[in-house]
């Protein structure tokens, strides 16, 4: 049977969506190679290199992956059956949301519960999340718009499903962002106007319930907010606001994924409560080879970037896969782009067939599509302290000092382990110490900004649209039941 839920009765919400995929045969329906069907052979290696840009499209599930994947699958396809049209009280729910002011009772509310779930995917740059996310949702729901017509059974004349939303997250950090991003989405794709209704609205409450309200009567199937940074969601102003709009979200029934940087979710995950309800689709944390010898890296990444390949023979494929990981910092997106450059040396050698090399691997490094990434993973490899390189590149093993004092400390420690031998070895650690107190001011400072700038925003709203704007909240988060405080900060 396609659709397993269908015992339990027909729904029209399925119609879009692909049928069940087990486990077994995940990997196989993830696989996409592009190369598969085009005969590039045909042709000298010199006029093969337009194809290089077919790499983004080439995908290898990793053990990783297909757990995103599967619990995706599975969270979509528990928040349609539970939202059956043609089931009577989903109907009158439908209709009880589409009638609801901002003034809404708590007691009204809960016949309007029908709980989804949640889940975080945290990622460095470079290690795939968004990749996997949108391999996901192609595979799961191929259709993202679906058009239903006349039904009398489902009491609609008409109605157009979002099998899912797929939002960065504002920049600004502000809820006013968010909302436009999540209608504008919707827009986009329907080529309605919510936007223009939210920007004619009074209030951000009656905003925050139009979203609710567009979300749930195209029955979205899943809401993905990706790009989430530390600066735009785990020190914005209003991250108290945004978790409790996505805890009304997913008690409406849209479930929610959260994807960015880890450094996002540092709050949350000291949040007993929050973290329950985002770990029903998973808590997952995709992470970067730290040794070349890692299982998921050698047998799996590696092996699966490598099959994109448009040369006829590779001279010593083992050789570059020793290198791999030391070269590219353990980063599958680093890798990624290192092989293509390779495969770019080898098919300008032209000749009549191509063959790849180690060298061209090494070279590739040189290249200016990598050079800035192979600076990446020296810094990663080379022990560097931190504070001195990439901020959203955390070395998890070994955390950030909080203060200049403390990096200056450190430094001195290292230096006294390892004692200058000459007056200008004594300069050259003077001046890396130096280096590290600066880089830790500049810092400070920028975190001490954005916290005014929170501050400041803050003191627009009056303390009864403050009061206003999260009381409603609460009573969308918590349904017919008094939410738990979220966040117990002080200021």
């Amino acid at each position: 049977m396609d659709h397993p839920e269908k015992l339990l009765g027909d729904n029209p919400l399925f119609e879009g969506i692909s049928p069940f995929i087990p486990m077994s045969k995940l990997p196989a329906a993830l696989l996409r190679e592009p190369l598969a069907n085009i005969p590039w052979q045909s042709i000298e290696p010199e006029l093969r290199e337009p194809f290089l840009g077919l790499h983004t499209e080439h995908f290898y599930p990793t053990h990783d992956s297909m757990e995103i994947v599967a619990s995706i699958q599975a969270s979509m396809r528990a928040s349609l059956m539970r939202r059956n049209p043609l089931a009577p009280q989903e109907q009158r729910r439908i209709n009880q949301l589409a009638l609801l002011d901002a003034n809404v009772r708590p007691d009204v509310l809960q016949s309007l519960a029908s709980p989804a779930s949640g889940g975080i995917v945290a990622a460095e740059t470079g290690a795939g999340k968004t990749t996997v996310l949108r391999r996901a949702l192609e595979l799961i729901a191929p259709e993202q718009v679906i058009l239903h017509g006349h039904s009398v059974a489902c009491g609609w004349s008409r109605m157009i499903q979002i099998s899912y939303l797929y939002v960065d997250l504002p920049s600004n950090g502000s809820r006013g962002g968010l909302i436009t991003r999540i209608l504008g989405a919707v827009d986009a794709i329907l080529g309605t106007d919510y936007v223009g209704k939210h920007q004619r609205l009074r209030n951000i409450d009656q905003s925050l319930l139009l979203t609710m309200k567009v979300l749930s009567i195209h029955r979205v199937g899943l809401l993905v907010l990706d790009e989430g940074q530390q600066d735009n969601f785990d020190e914005c102003a209003w991250q108290r606001e945004f978790v409790l709009f996505f805890l009304c979200l997913m008690n409406l029934g849209i479930p929610i994924v959260l994807s960015g940087h880890p450094m996002a979710f540092t709050n949350l995950e000291n949040v007993a409560q929050v973290m329950r309800r985002f770990s029903d689709i998973g808590f997952f944390e995709i992470p970067r080879a730290m040794r070349g010898d890692e299982s998921w890296w050698r047998d799996a990444l590696v092996p699966g970037v490598m099959g994109f390949n448009l040369c006829e023979s590779i001279e010593d494929a083992e050789a570059i896969r020793q290198k791999s990981q030391a070269a590219t910092g353990g980063i599958p997106g680093l890798f990624a782009a290192r092989w293509v450059e390779s495969q770019r040396i080898a098919l300008r050698r032209g000749g009549a067939k191509a063959e790849l090399r180690p060298l061209d691997f090494e070279i590739a490094g040189k290249s200016p599509r990598c050079i800035a990434l192979e600076k990446m993973a020296q810094w990663l490899g080379a022990g560097t302290p931190a504070g001195s390189g990439y901020t959203d590149l955390a070395r998890r093993s070994s955390p950030e000092p909080d203060s200049a004092n403390e990096t200056a400390a450190s430094a001195a420690v290292a230096a006294k382990a390892s004692p200058a031998n000459s007056p200008a070895d004594r300069l050259n650690v003077n001046r890396a110490l130096k280096k590290l107190v600066d880089q830790e001011k500049r810092d400070v400072a920028k975190r001490t900004a954005r916290l005014q700038k929170s501050k400041e925003l803050l003191k627009k709203l009056s303390p009864e649209d403050l009061r206003n704007s999260q009381g409603t909240l609460e009573i969308f988060a918590g349904l017919a039941a008094a939410q738990q405080e979220l966040f117990n900060r002080e200021g």
